[in-house]
This record gives C-alpha cells, sequence and structure tokens, in this order.
C-alpha cells in the first residue's frame, strides 16, 4: 500500500484502495493531471507558467492585496467552493511563504467546518518534496478542476487566479 502520487520513472499512478469511491476519484483526477503533465513535458515546470503563478500573486502583494484576499475569503465561505480539495491545496501552495495570509485562509476554513488539503512547508520549498512542488501541484490541481467541470468553482478560480488559469487553458489546448 502507497500513498498515493503519480511516480514519471515508472510512468504509474499508484492509488490507496482502500479509501471509498469519492476520496478515490478525488485523487485519482489529481494524479491524472501529474501524469498529463508529465506527457505533455511537464509544462507546469516553465517559465511561462512560473510567470502566469508569481504575476497573480503580486496582486496579493500590492496595494489593496490584504482586501483582495478579504474578498476572496469571503466569497469563498459563501460558496461551496470551500468544499474543493483542490481550491484549498492551491491556496496551500499559493500562500505557503505568505504565513499571515496562509493564516488568514486556513482560519476561514476551520470557522467553516471544512477541511484544508495541503502540504507543509518542507514539501513546497523542494526539501521533502519534489522541485517544483508548487507549480506541478497547480497543474495538477488545476487538471482535476477542470475535469470535474463545477461552474462554481472554475468561475472561482478564474476570477482569483486569471493569468493563471489561462496560461493553464492555453498550455492544455497547444
Amino acid at each position: 500500500m502507497q500513498t498515493p502520487h503519480y511516480n514519471p520513472t515508472q510512468n504509474a499512478i499508484f492509488m490507496d484502495e482502500r479509501v471509498d469511491n469519492y476520496e478515490y476519484t478525488e485523487t485519482w483526477k489529481h494524479e491524472v493531471g501529474h501524469f498529463v503533465d508529465h506527457q505533455m513535458g511537464w509544462p507546469s515546470h516553465g517559465s511561462q507558467f512560473e510567470n502566469a503563478i508569481e504575476m497573480d500573486m503580486e496582486s496579493f502583494d500590492q496595494n489593496g492585496g490584504r482586501e483582495k484576499l478579504s474578498d476572496m475569503m469571503k466569497e469563498l465561505e459563501n460558496s461551496d467552493v470551500i468544499d474543493s480539495r483542490h481550491v484549498s491545496d492551491i491556496f496551500s501552495g499559493l500562500f505557503y511563504n505568505k504565513r499571515d495570509m496562509r493564516m488568514t485562509i486556513e482560519k476561514i476554513y476551520y470557522e467553516q467546518g471544512a477541511a484544508f488539503y495541503g502540504h507543509k512547508d518542507s514539501y513546497w520549498n523542494g526539501t521533502a518534496g519534489p522541485q517544483k512542488a508548487v507549480e506541478g501541484e497547480i497543474f495538477a490541481n488545476l487538471f482535476a478542476i477542470y475535469t470535474e467541470n463545477n461552474k462554481e468553482i472554475v468561475g472561482f478560480i478564474e476570477k482569483w487566479f486569471p493569468r493563471l488559469t489561462d496560461k493553464f487553458k492555453w498550455i492544455l489546448e497547444n
């Protein structure tokens, strides 16, 4: 029994068969995203994808960035988007080195009684995880989100991270 993951050396997805069907399918969509990323030559590791992430994250650092985070959290707590493990994992990666912002996000999840999925900082910064973990996980999570095609979740992620989602869709189309 292994932790669910995609192994690029073996070109195989490993899953935990002990979980229920819901958990299995949620994880499967994400792991297929890693597989697709690998088959396409790791576009998540390219400068265009990285730049899209940086550009969207800069909007949280500029004047009005705190207000933007607050507005995003208000929308999150008043919607079913909060239940998407893929969205919370994206937050975990994007805000891993912005501790105060990440704590604000995690507090909303806690207050709403929602699970916050993510990884430890050591995974995101490459000391206990793969290089370019943020980029790879975001790519896989976006793949899962677009595979599900829940209009509320897609709309939320496109609204708050427009450059990232545009670049992801462009990569898949091209």
